[in-house]
């Protein structure tokens, strides 16, 4: 009797917690070459998780320097099959994206952008091209997700000098049994890469 008790208390705190909603704050900030994010998960108020990362690089990475360290030896059909591979993820990613997008809620979404070029021309024509990416960015969260606040975006033109900052903060929410379910669910579509070894 008291074992039946005991499980009926488990499966009431796990269904609770299935339904309980997790709230995620997520700062992103980029400046001078330095990339720092901070993530923090709370249920009901109680921090469960708490995160921040900091990369700091001097110089930008050029993308000849990343495909030069493929390993040589696996030749162009290794590279092909590593590229499809790539992809196959890549769209798998960003189906777990659109469903977790689906259920989830936006409390709260800031994103302040400064840039310059250190001519007033194309600074002009850049804020420009910006302020179409973000509005098409926040229209594409507005039509996967659930915006419950009231975005605020803003683009400061520095027309005297280079530069380049922005800052993102957001909150949302999500259920936490929703999360794992389509987690779960997309994760078994993923395709288990295949190497051929030759003796």
């Amino acid at each position: 009797m008291v074992w039946v008790i005991i499980a009926i208390i488990i499966l009431i705190l796990m269904t609770i917690m299935l339904l309980s909603k997790m709230y995620i704050s997520f700062c992103y900030t980029y400046k001078k070459h330095a990339h720092e994010i901070h993530i923090t998960v709370k249920i009901y108020q109680l921090r469960l998780f708490s995160k921040e990362w900091c990369i700091k690089r001097d110089e930008d990475i050029d993308i000849l320097d990343l495909i030069g360290e493929l390993d040589a030896s696996s030749g162009m059909e290794g590279f092909k099959n590593s590229f499809k591979y790539g992809v196959e993820n890549m769209k798998i990613g960003l189906k777990i994206i659109k469903r977790l997008l689906a259920k989830s809620y936006f409390h709260e979404l800031n994103w302040q952008t400064t840039i310059g070029t250190g001519n007033a021309s194309s600074t002009g024509i850049l804020t420009g091209g910006m302020w179409t990416l973000k509005g098409s960015i926040i229209a594409l969260l507005n039509e996967l997700g659930n915006v419950t606040g009231h975005p605020i975006i803003s683009i400061n033109p520095n027309f005297q000098m280079k530069q380049l900052e922005s800052k993102i903060d957001c909150i949302v929410s999500i259920r936490i049994g929703q999360a794992i379910y389509t987690v779960f669910k997309a994760v078994r579509k993923i395709p288990v890469k295949k190497e051929a070894y030759i003796s």
